[in-house]
């Protein structure tokens, strides 16, 4: 892990692929992150989301792919920032809850005043401020007690049987 990593100056990273300690991210220069593509479903790290999404090395960030373990506020801070940045279509977070109670209901509570365009028991679809981006958030399956769910960019035009060939999920 790159974590004991030392420079006089900030590192300049312009993708980064897999696990990442707060504390590195931290040493990124600002806006330097392109891509972001960070792994931590499975693993002890806890990363603060809130905090993560705040940081000046992601700032300029347009591509995302997230796996993360749950979240206080439910991913909602991860969708407002990307809606703030203008995010890339195709950028998703994956994300899981081992309560069973979750649903999408709690994440649209989060998320407070969204224009909804599609709302189901698993799905809501809603407006961003760029009118050729939609985002959705969708619970998609309970495997071995744990629920899991998908934010994603998606394109204002996409047809919802499309969603998942679209997302790549």
């Amino acid at each position: 892990m790159l974590d004991g990593s030392e420079s006089s100056k900030p590192f300049d990273i312009r993708r980064i692929i897999g696990e990442a300690s707060f504390h590195f991210l931290q040493k990124c220069a600002p806006n330097c992150f392109q891509t972001v593509d960070l792994v931590i479903l499975y693993s002890s790290l806890r990363l603060p989301i809130e905090e993560l999404m705040e940081l000046p090395s992601f700032q300029s960030a347009k591509l995302w792919r997230l796996q993360f373990k749950e979240c206080d506020d439910f991913e909602a801070c991860v969708a407002k920032k990307w809606i703030q940045l203008d995010v890339d279509v195709k950028s998703t977070m994956e994300f899981k809850y081992d309560e069973e109670y979750k649903t999408v209901d709690d994440f649209v509570k989060e998320m407070g005043a969204i224009d909804i365009i599609e709302r189901t028991d698993i799905l809501v679809r809603f407006k961003t401020r760029n009118q050729k981006k939609h985002m959705t958030m969708k619970r998609m399956h309970w495997v071995y007690e744990t629920y899991l769910f998908t934010l994603a960019v998606i394109s204002a035009d996409l047809e919802e049987k499309n969603y998942e060939s679209y997302i790549d999920l």
